[in-house]
């Protein structure tokens, strides 16, 4: 149920063929499991990162496992991995579905757009490894479909998702 692209990310093989064919070594791939420790290591009690935009570095964190193929159900970063989804599950619920850390701030439409992002890849391997995390369904659909909802009227998003016409599409 992986799309082939992404399953190529989930054998540990492939990817050492995929790395050492265009240039990286066995170093590098130490290198990223090194960082994903460090990542595990340092990641909050409540699932986030950092101190400030704690939603979107968690995104950005959580995006880094995926992107090994680490998932909930991942034998050393399993632990980690969860407690990030179920922190963003936790921020949507509290925000109606917004996933900011400030809604107040005027740029936490990126915030949103990371963790949407992860949430995203996070349902995808949800599926395909046939796991069930409450909630990861509904905030997911909840958060693409608050993008969905939110261009301004020139088909940009602005920021605070306000409808003030904005030629910029970095936001989404």
């Amino acid at each position: 149920g992986i799309p082939i692209e992404s399953r190529k990310r989930c054998s540990l093989a492939d990817r050492m063929d995929r790395l050492i064919n265009n240039g990286g070594s066995k170093e590098c791939e130490t290198a990223v499991v090194n960082a994903l420790r460090w990542l595990k290591k340092t990641q909050n009690k409540n699932g986030s990162w950092t101190n400030q935009k704690e939603v979107g570095m968690t995104g950005l964190a959580l995006l880094t496992f995926l992107g090994h193929c680490e998932t909930a159900g991942s034998e050393e970063f399993g632990d980690a991995v969860l407690s990030a989804i179920t922190y963003l599950i936790d921020i949507s619920m509290k925000n109606n579905g917004k996933l900011a850390t400030d809604l107040k701030d005027d740029h936490w439409c990126y915030e949103h757009a990371i963790a949407t992002y992860a949430l995203c890849e996070c349902y995808s391997f949800s599926k395909a490894f046939m796991y069930n995390i409450p909630g990861l369904e509904d905030v997911t659909t909840q958060a693409v479909q608050w993008i969905i909802n939110t261009p301004n009227e020139v088909g940009g998003w602005n920021y605070t998702y306000d409808e003030k016409p904005r030629y910029d599409t970095s936001i989404n």
